[in-house]
């Protein structure tokens, strides 16, 4: 089986660690953009998450929180200013949405 990688497309190194996000829709996209990921795939990818096909934009009118673990190196979630995330499996830290 192949090691996950990444989630930053300018990094895609091989990793075992986590981190968990936690919040609605436009939340999980601006921790994606926190991360350096472009705006229009961020909203990409979370309408995928949350089965907003076919109208993306449909991830800002999601309101219940969402859980999503991402694989991220060490590396990267330093840079993103993040905690140090977890391998897999591990308890991990949350970055969640308040208010």
């Amino acid at each position: 089986m192949q090691q996950p990688t990444c989630i930053v497309k300018a990094c895609q190194d091989p990793t075992d660690t986590v981190l968990h996000f936690e919040g609605n829709g436009q939340w999980l996209v601006a921790c994606l953009i926190h991360l350096g990921i472009e705006k229009n795939e961020a909203i990409f990818m979370i309408s995928k998450f949350l089965d907003c096909a076919p109208d993306p934009d449909e991830v800002f009118d999601k309101e219940p929180d969402e859980g999503l673990t991402l694989f991220i190196c060490p590396k990267c979630a330093s840079e993103a200013k993040f905690p140090p995330p977890a391998n897999a499996g591990m308890p991990v830290p949350v970055i969640a949405q308040h208010g």
